[in-house]
C-alpha cells in the first residue's frame, strides 16, 4: 500500500473529542505519512530525541502499534529490543510501572477508537484506505510491545546497575529500622518500583567476610521477581545483608522451600569462597510492620545457623520455632545447659550417646522400646542410659516437671552445638 493512499489519523477525532494532530500525540505525524508516520524514528535507537524516559517509551509503543495498523504485521525483533531497552531507562529513572502500563494502555485505546472511526467512515463516505482488518493485529502487537516494556521494566542488569539502586538499598535500611512515616511510605515504596501489597519472604545472610558482602548482595539481586519490582531489594544492614523476595500470596512453608531453593542456588558461587556464610528466612508478610517482624525472626533464625553451623531455611520449622525462643536469652540457655547437662561429661563414654538417646526417647513419645528399636539397641540398654541420666543429673525422664528441664535443656545444646562446641562465655 502505498503513501499516497494509506489513511491518516490526524483530523480524526479522539475519544476526548479532540482531533488527532502531532501536538496531541507523542508520535509525531508529519504530513503524507500513512496513521502519523509509524516508521519515524531508528528501530534501534530507543528513545524519540525527549529526555524523558516515559515519553520515549510510550512515543515508541504507539509507535508499534501505528506499524502494524499500516502493514498488518507484528513488532519485530529490533522493535523488542528498542522496547526493552526504553523499559529499563523507565525503571532507572525510578518512573512507577504503573504509569507506564497506563499511558501505553491509554495510547492503545486512543489508537484503536480512532482507527475504528476510520474505517466507519470509509465504508459509508469513500474507498476503503487499509486493505485489512488491523483489530486483531493491534491486539497481538500491544501484547507484545507492552511486554518488552514490561520486561525491560523487571529486567535488572546487576553488571549494570541504575542510579537508583542506592535509593532502593536505603528505602530498606530505612523500612527495617522503622525511619519511615506511614503517611510517607506509600510514596517512599513507589519511587523505587517496591510494592507493599504483596507478600516477601526476607532473607538473611551472615558469617560472611567483609569482602564478600558485595559478592553476596549481588548474587541475590535476580533471586526473585514481582509484578511491579524489577527484582528483589538487597542491601547490606548492620553485619548482614538482607533480601526481601517477593512469594505467592497464602502458599507459606512451600513459598519459603522455594525460595530458600533459589537462594541456595544464587549463592553456591560465593560460598565457594565464603565457607562461613550461613542463610536464614523469615515467614512471608506485606507491608512494613511486617516485614520487620519476618525480619526479626530471620535475624533470630540466623543467630542459631551460626552457632550451630548449619542454614535456618525453614522458619516454619517447629523446632526452629523452639530454638528461637530458647536462643533469645543466651546467657539462660546458657546457664540451663550447663547446669542440667554438663555432669554428663562425667560419663564414661562421654555425654554424646546419653544425649543421643535422650533425644531419640522425646522423639518417640517417651518410648523406651519403640528408643531402643530406632538406636538398635536393647530395651534394657535403654533404660540403663536413662537410668545413668538421672543419676548424673537428678533429673527423672519420668517425672514430667523434670522430663520438661531435660528436654528444654537438650534443645539448648542442640542449638548451642554442644558438646562439640564448648559453651559460650560471658
Amino acid at each position: 500500500m502505498s503513501d499516497a493512499t494509506a489513511p491518516d489519523l490526524v483530523g480524526v477525532p479522539r475519544p476526548d473529542g479532540t482531533t488527532g494532530s502531532t501536538a496531541a500525540s507523542p508520535v509525531a505525524s508529519p504530513a503524507g505519512s500513512p496513521l502519523g508516520s509509524p516508521t519515524d524514528g531508528s528501530a534501534d535507537s530507543p528513545g524519540n530525541g525527549s529526555g524523558d524516559p516515559l515519553d520515549a517509551a510510550i512515543a515508541h509503543y504507539a509507535r508499534m502499534l501505528l506499524n502494524t495498523a499500516v502493514a498488518g504485521t507484528p513488532p519485530s525483533a529490533a522493535d523488542t529490543r528498542v522496547g526493552r531497552a526504553l523499559g529499563r531507562a523507565c525503571a532507572r529513572s525510578a518512573v512507577p510501572l504503573h504509569l507506564v502500563v497506563k499511558h501505553c494502555t491509554a495510547e492503545a485505546t486512543d489508537i484503536c477508537y480512532r482507527l475504528s472511526r476510520l474505517q466507519h467512515d470509509q465504508h459509508h463516505h469513500g474507498p476503503p484506505g487499509l486493505r485489512h482488518d488491523p483489530a486483531a493485529a493491534l491486539r497481538v502487537a500491544s501484547e507484545r510491545a507492552l511486554a518488552a516494556l514490561i520486561s525491560g521494566y523487571e529486567d535488572d542488569d546487576p553488571g549494570a546497575p541504575g542510579p537508583d539502586d542506592r535509593s532502593r538499598a536505603w528505602f530498606l535500611v530505612d523500612l527495617l529500622a522503622d525511619r519511615i512515616p506511614a503517611y510517607e511510605l506509600a510514596g517512599r515504596a513507589a519511587q523505587v518500583g517496591f510494592p507493599l501489597g504483596i507478600e516477601f519472604a526476607v532473607v538473611v545472610t551472615g558469617g560472611q567476610s567483609r569482602p564478600a558482602v558485595e559478592q553476596v548482595a549481588r548474587a541475590l539481586q535476580n533471586v526473585g521477581r514481582a509484578p511491579g519490582a524489577r527484582t528483589c531489594l538487597v542491601a547490606p544492614y548492620e553485619d548482614t545483608v538482607v533480601a526481601l523476595v517477593p512469594t505467592a500470596p497464602s502458599t507459606g512453608s512451600a513459598a519459603c522451600r522455594a525460595v530458600a531453593r533459589s537462594v541456595e542456588r544464587a549463592l553456591r558461587p560465593v560460598r565457594q569462597h565464603a565457607p562461613g556464610l550461613r542463610i536464614a528466612l523469615g515467614r512471608p508478610r506485606a507491608g512494613g510492620p511486617g516485614l520487620r517482624a519476618s525480619y526479626q525472626e530471620a535475624c533470630e533464625a540466623l543467630e542459631f545457623g551460626l552457632h550451630t553451623g548449619a542454614d535456618a531455611l525453614d522458619p516454619y520449622a517447629s523446632d526452629l520455632l523452639l530454638r528461637r525462643v530458647l536462643v533469645r536469652d543466651h546467657t539462660a540457655i546458657r546457664d540451663l545447659v550447663a547446669s542440667v547437662l554438663t555432669p554428663l561429661t562425667k560419663a564414661r563414654q562421654g555425654p554424646a550417646p546419653l544425649l543421643d538417646t535422650l533425644e531419640t526417647y522425646f522423639a518417640v513419645g517417651c518410648t523406651s522400646t519403640r528408643a531402643a528399636e530406632a538406636l538398635h539397641l536393647s530395651v534394657r540398654a535403654v533404660t540403663y542410659r536413662l537410668a545413668r541420666v538421672q543419676a548424673l543429673t537428678g533429673h527423672d525422664v519420668n517425672v514430667p516437671a523434670q522430663r520438661f528441664v531435660l528436654e528444654a535443656a537438650l534443645r539448648g545444646a542442640r542449638a548451642l552445638n554442644w558438646p562439640q562446641r564448648p559453651l559460650p562465655e560471658d
